[in-house]
């Protein structure tokens, strides 16, 4: 009876015993990691799929999988972005095209001549008040030697947006305004030709102030002009002047000899006739 009352005991404090390595296994440090990354790794994906993006996407602020679209070139954006000349830390956020902006670029490829679509992504960020973003965009697949335009849709139009250079999975942008942007692969011709178009705006559009600042230069340089020009007759007349100096005196010392040989005749004829 002993016996049985003791292995009761035994097994009662055997279950206790495995109810707390239980439950504290189940409140250990391991055990709580897991749950978070579990939690942090849920949130990703409902982050993600809020945007309709991937899990990769979203962690790399970029666009890879487009849909009617295979031949997007991944395209993504990593911050050092220079904003009105100051470089920040600031990110364009990169979003999804829709179907229609897909439908578009697709069209705008097929209405011109020698456009290859590329990629096509929205742009977005906490910087809205900007005049000019110089933005370097990763673009996996472009080349060194590649001719990129760029177009962005802005207020239901299309826009030109200046391209500053493009290098091995890298264009790099100068944006005025967030907007969907259409990569395209052109011939070269024509990227200089929107190049050229580009300087020749800036030029106009330039604002007053450096046109001011650049008046003063203008004059100066004319006054610099006028002033050699005016250095240069200054020369000229003193040139022709000591010509004609030394062409009065090879004529008075040419004329010496002559006046000389007058003189001399009329002496002898007047030795004559006083004889």
């Amino acid at each position: 009876m002993k016996s049985k009352k003791i292995l009761s005991l035994i097994l009662a404090g055997a279950m206790i015993l495995g109810l707390e390595v239980s439950a504290m296994a189940a409140d250990s440090p391991t055990a709580r990691g897991t749950a978070s990354s579990q939690s942090a790794s849920q949130a990703v994906s409902q982050a993600a799929a809020a945007e309709g993006k991937t899990v990769e996407e979203f962690a790399n602020n970029a666009v890879i999988q487009v849909p009617g679209f295979p031949e997007q070139l991944p395209t993504a954006q990593g911050g050092g972005i220079i904003i009105d000349g100051t470089k920040t830390n600031e990110r364009f956020e990169l979003t999804k095209p829709t179907k229609t902006d897909v439908a578009l670029g697709k069209q705008l490829a097929e209405s011109m001549s020698g456009l290859k679509f590329l990629s096509v992504v929205g742009t977005s960020g906490t910087r809205k008040d900007f005049n000019s973003a110089i933005v370097n965009f990763y673009v996996k697949g472009v080349k060194d030697d590649m001719s990129i335009v760029v177009y962005e849709l802005v207020d239901g139009k299309w826009v030109l947006v200046p391209v500053l250079q493009v290098y091995k999975d890298h264009v790099i942008l100068n944006m005025a305004k967030h907007g969907k942007l259409m990569f395209f692969e052109v011939p070269a011709e024509l990227a200089e030709l929107a190049n050229s178009i580009f300087a020749k705006d800036a030029a106009e559009n330039a604002p007053a102030d450096e046109k001011e600042a650049d008046a003063p230069k203008a004059a100066d340089t004319a006054k610099e002009a006028d002033t050699a020009k005016v250095a240069d007759t200054a020369k000229v007349a003193d040139t022709a002047k000591a010509a004609d100096a030394a062409a009065t005196a090879d004529t008075e010392k040419a004329d010496v000899p002559a006046a000389d040989n007058l003189n001399a005749a009329v002496a002898t004829n007047e030795a004559v006739q006083g004889n």
